[in-house]
């Protein structure tokens, strides 16, 4: 399932960033037609979600994994840490999301600034 959002930019700098978020992978975009889709990579817990840190400086276990740029995708050449089909298959899936999304997306915070 994919998680779609939006989210202010706080200053200096200005502007929205809009957040197509998988379980294993997210995809950002300031203008909606040019994508940046990364990987994330972590350890399991026995539940079988995957365990990471969110926060503004936390956050920092994302690969790039690819481009999409007026639907054209363009992958990255991977870590060999990174499994190629496990990152395949977050683009596929992200990818066919946002084909039919529409932006922008519903803000994620509710505060005016």
């Amino acid at each position: 399932m994919v998680r779609a959002y939006s989210q202010r930019l706080l200053p200096p700098y200005s502007g929205v960033v809009q957040i197509a978020e998988s379980q294993r992978a997210r995809a950002q975009s300031f203008d909606g037609i040019s994508w940046e889709v990364q990987y994330f990579a972590a350890s399991v817990q026995a539940n079988d979600q995957p365990v990471r840190e969110k926060g503004y400086a936390l956050d920092r276990s994302f690969f790039k994994v690819a481009k999409l740029d007026n639907l054209q995708l363009s992958p990255y050449i991977l870590p060999a840490c990174l499994d190629s089909a496990e990152v395949a298959d977050s683009i596929t899936e992200l990818s066919e999301f946002l084909a039919s999304a529409q932006v922008p997306f519903a803000a994620a915070d509710i505060f005016e600034y």
